[in-house]
């Protein structure tokens, strides 16, 4: 079989797996992102959208412009039509299969990259990227990263990189980087493929840095723009509002939290029975201490960073590879260094999900014996039909908003997120008592998202139940004295009670804070007033 015949069915796979998303609507972040940013409607306001954030809010710290203009054209061409939008992610998603095939074909014969590359197609934790249409940025820095490893692996080993070949990586490298930060990791991948393929060990290290010394200074450099102009548009290089269990704790106890994430990437990539839309509270807890968790993940990170040195140190590049890929392409996300705004998510997987191409692929090729290949294919194959049975059963769940979260309290129904989005289902179907129920449900198991007691104290007042809202408001106040809003609302609700002592005080606090509010020093010259008239 010839490389180009490989890369064909590979693409085309790909491609038909997620034929049934083009069924799919907009979806969950789709909706804020795409169906209800006006940016995104008009390609007159194209300068505007590359060059703010991702999110309207600056303090998610994104910045994607090269997605965000694709959804631009998208919209332009389509009308809005969520068709149009999941045809295009199909499309990157073929891409960045086929990408992986020519890099894998580096390493193994056709046969065995095939292999891989087609348990790479039907991994179903690629769904929520494929699928949901903001999963773009995954595909597009994806398939820009692989493409680019494709090129670094074809090389002379022995001599420079060409300078055509130098300046297609390095264009690759900047465009990944504007689709999704995560990109930036490939030059560490690159090194990873060099160890693999034989052509980087501890006794070669000399020799490597000096043969490719100008095209690592050149990464660099890209790296460094794509920093200072990250910044000069967001402001910050890490985001200010973070997962909600990330939320809680010193940043020791942080990074203790962000080590329990380990244990779900791992059954994901090898077990991904159980698929979810949300892994945080409930799903994954803060860790004030060493819990058994906490050290079930710091134990695994440690096997595959310890055991891939070890490897590369014994010349058994191929296994280091296959280590070390899932912890470098997810260092950037991992909230060990930097805190994001999610602990985990499946679409971040996309591309640490190599790893287990690169271990089918290695692993037939290095098989010598004939009839255990056929064996080891046999179960390969057996695992690329159940997998792919697990996508097709999962593309569908990724609908609607309604979908993503029915499927997410049937999976998990401790989840705080489904129950308050199940909460905003009942608003819209004027159930307002089940609503509050839910609200109050969702608060219960997770009280620490301001948005959330936020939300629920403004439609408990606004549908007529003050002491609901009252007792929202005073956990608010309790919790995050400096809230505005909170402070509003709790005086307020002291007022409307009698207690002035209450209402004075949560007042006084908040001037403190918010000096010029024009609501709270009405309130205080009301109340002064009538103090004065007593």
């Amino acid at each position: 079989m010839s490389n180009r015949t490989g890369l064909l069915l590979v693409v085309v796979l790909a491609t038909a797996l997620y034929v049934p998303s083009l069924r799919n609507g907009f979806a969950y972040d789709d909706v804020a992102i795409i169906e209800r940013d006006s940016r995104v409607h008009s390609l007159s306001k194209l300068p505007e959208l590359v060059s703010t954030s991702y999110w309207r809010a600056d303090d998610l710290g994104l910045y994607r412009p090269l997605v965000s203009a694709s959804y631009a054209f998208d919209w332009a061409v389509s009308g809005g039509r969520p068709f149009w939008f999941h045809a295009v992610n199909a499309l990157w998603n073929a891409a960045a299969c086929g990408a992986l095939f020519l890099l894998l074909t580096r390493f193994a014969p056709v046969g065995a990259a095939l292999t891989g590359a087609v348990l790479f197609a039907v991994h179903p934790v690629h769904v929520e990227a494929v699928a949901n249409v903001v999963g773009r940025a995954e595909l597009m820095a994806a398939a820009f990263v692989l493409f680019a490893l494709w090129l670094w692996a074809g090389r002379d080993p022995d001599r420079p990189l060409r300078r055509r070949t130098l300046l297609a990586i390095t264009v690759c490298f900047a465009l990944a980087l504007l689709s999704k930060e995560s990109a930036i990791m490939l030059p560490a991948l690159a090194v990873l493929v060099d160890v693999g393929r034989g052509t980087l060990g501890p006794r070669a290290l000399g020799p490597w840095l000096r043969r490719n010394a100008g095209a690592l200074v050149l990464l660099a450099g890209v790296t460094a723009a794509y920093l200072v102009l990250r910044t000069a548009v967001l402001g910050n290089v890490g985001p200010a509002r973070l997962d909600p269990v990330l939320e809680i704790g010193t940043p020791l106890q942080q990074r203790l939290t962000a080590l329990q994430m380990w244990p779900v990437v791992l059954r994901l990539l090898v077990l991904p029975d159980v698929l979810l839309a949300d892994y945080s509270a409930q799903i994954i807890m803060p860790a004030l201490t060493w819990t058994p968790d906490v050290i079930l993940g710091a134990l695994l990170l440690a096997l595959l960073l310890i055991g891939g040195m070890i490897a590369f140190w014994r010349g058994n590049g191929r296994l280091a590879l296959v280590l070390l890929w899932v912890p470098v392409a997810l260092f950037t996300a991992s909230n060990l260094v930097i805190l994001i705004g999610v602990i985990v998510a499946e679409r971040a997987l996309y591309l640490p999900s190599a790893a287990v191409a690169f271990a089918a692929t290695l692993a037939l090729a290095a098989v010598p014996a004939v009839r255990a290949r056929r064996l080891l294919l046999a179960g390969v194959g057996a695992a690329c039909l159940a997998l792919a049975v697990r996508s097709l059963v999962r593309i569908p769940e990724w609908r609607s908003t309604d979908a993503v979260f029915a499927a997410l309290l049937r999976d998990r129904p401790d989840s705080f997120r489904g129950h308050w989005h199940y909460a905003r289902i009942a608003l819209r179907d004027r159930e307002h008592a089940l609503a509050l129920q839910r609200y109050s449900h969702a608060i219960q198991l997770w009280p620490y998202r301001r948005a959330l007691v936020a939300e629920a104290a403004s439609q408990a007042s606004l549908l007529g139940d003050r002491e609901f809202a009252f007792r929202l408001s005073r956990f608010m106040v309790e919790r995050w004295p400096d809230d505005l809003d909170a402070a509003r609302m709790f005086a307020g609700g002291a007022l409307d009670r009698g207690d002035t002592t209450a209402a004075r005080l949560t007042i006084d606090r908040a001037l403190l804070v918010h000096p010029r509010d024009s609501l709270l020093l009405r309130m205080r010259a009301a109340l002064a007033a009538d103090s004065a008239a007593s």
